[in-house]
C-alpha cells in the first residue's frame, strides 16, 4: 500500500455549505477569469469569454466551453446548413435534459453567425464557429477526440465542381487546429457545447481551498460528484493537511489492516462537536475502489487510492507538511 510518490492521508464527505470553517459563502459566484474551470449543470466547463474579452458574453455572463467528452458523437446533418440540422437538434436535446434551474441560469443566443444558411434562433446551447475557435488558447481546445463546429461552408474545386465542406476540429494533434469534412462522407465528430451562463450560477470552485473540521485543516478535494476525488451530491471530500507521521502497514488487504484499523479509530484525534459528527458521510469500499479482500464497509475515514491521488493535480495539496522524505499511505496495494 506505499507509495514512494504521491501518496493520500485521509478523506471524509461533508454536506456543503455547513462545513465550519467554510460557510456558504466559499460556494457563491465570483470574478472568474478566461481559462478558469467551473462547474454548472452536473459538468465542467472553461470560461473562454466575458463580457469583453475572448467569446464575448452578454452582460452579466460568462460564455462557458465543455471541458470533457461528455455530450456523445453525432454526424452534422445531410447539407452544411446549421438550423435543423442533426448537430443543431442534438444540442437541443442536450439543453432540455438539463434542471429548470439551470436552465433559468442560462441566456438563450439570439441568433448564430458563422454558420450556413438561416439562423436559429433562442438557442440555449451551440458549438463554436470556425472564427470562435480561432480565438481560444489551444490549451482548451484540446479534447478526448474531434468535435464540430457550427460552420459549413461551399467552395469550388480547380475543376469547377461545387464541394459542400463543415468544419471540425482536430483536437488529437499537439495543437489542435480545424480540418475540413465532405458533407457527403456523414462523418460523427463529438458534440462540445458552448453556452452563456450568468455570473450568479456559477459557483466558486472551493477545490484546493483549506477549511477547518474537527480541530484540524483539510483540503477540498471534490465537491459534489466533480473534482478530483468526487463524492455523492451535495457533499464536499476533504483531505486531511497532515502533520505527523502516519501508521505504517505490511498488509496487502486494506479491511483488517492496521492502515484500516488506524482510519477506524482516527476520530478520536478530532473534536468534533455533535453536529460535526453528524455530517460525515460513511463510504464503503470494494474492490473496484483499489482496495484487495473483503468489503470495507461504512468507513467514516479512508485513504485515497493510487488513482485518486493521481488525479489530484497540485503538489502543494498532496504534500505532507511532514519531513519531505516522509511517506503516508494509500489503500492501493501493488
Amino acid at each position: 500500500m506505499k507509495k514512494r510518490f504521491f501518496s493520500a492521508l485521509l478523506c471524509l464527505c461533508l454536506l456543503i455549505g455547513l462545513v465550519p470553517g467554510m460557510g456558504t459563502t466559499a460556494f457563491a459566484a465570483s470574478d472568474h477569469n478566461i481559462g478558469d474551470t467551473v462547474e454548472f449543470a452536473g459538468h465542467e466547463w472553461y470560461v473562454i469569454g466575458t463580457e469583453t474579452d475572448g467569446v464575448t458574453a452578454p452582460a452579466g455572463c460568462y460564455t462557458l466551453f465543455a471541458k470533457n467528452n461528455d455530450f456523445g458523437d453525432t454526424t452534422f446533418g445531410n447539407s452544411i446548413d446549421y438550423k435543423d440540422s442533426t448537430l443543431q437538434n442534438k444540442m437541443e436535446e442536450i439543453a432540455n435534459g438539463f434542471s429548470d434551474e439551470d436552465k433559468k441560469n442560462i441566456v438563450a443566443r439570439d441568433t448564430l453567425d458563422g454558420i450556413s444558411g438561416e439562423s436559429p434562433t433562442d438557442q440555449l446551447l451551440w458549438p463554436l464557429s470556425e472564427g470562435e475557435v480561432g480565438i481560444i488558447d489551444s490549451s482548451m481546445l484540446k479534447f478526448g477526440s474531434n468535435y464540430f463546429t457550427r460552420t459549413g461552408e461551399s467552395y469550388a474545386n480547380l475543376s469547377g465542381d461545387i464541394l459542400y465542406v463543415i468544419k471540425y476540429v482536430d483536437a488529437n494533434r499537439t495543437i489542435p487546429t480545424i480540418k475540413t469534412y465532405y458533407i457527403n462522407l456523414a462523418n460523427y465528430c463529438s458534440i462540445r457545447p458552448a453556452l452563456y451562463v450568468k455570473a450568479e450560477g456559477i459557483p466558486e470552485n472551493s477545490t484546493g481551498i483549506q477549511v477547518a473540521f474537527g480541530g484540524k485543516w483539510w483540503y477540498v478535494v471534490g465537491q459534489g460528484v466533480s473534482g478530483s476525488v468526487p463524492g455523492p451530491e451535495n457533499t464536499v471530500t476533504l483531505f486531511e493537511n497532515p502533520s505527523a507521521p502516519q501508521q505504517s502497514s505490511t498488509a496487502r488487504e486494506y479491511m483488517g489492516s492496521p492502515l484500516q484499523e488506524a482510519m477506524a479509530g482516527f476520530g478520536s484525534n478530532l473534536t468534533l462537536a455533535g453536529k460535526e459528527s453528524s455530517l460525515i458521510v460513511p463510504r464503503t469500499l470494494t474492490t473496484a475502489d483499489e482496495i484487495t479482500g473483503s468489503t470495507a464497509a461504512d468507513q467514516p475515514f479512508w485513504p485515497l487510492s493510487k488513482s485518486e491521488a493521481e488525479s489530484i493535480n497540485n503538489t502543494d495539496i498532496l504534500k505532507a507538511d511532514i519531513d519531505p522524505l516522509d511517506y503516508y499511505w494509500l489503500r492501493t496495494p501493488e
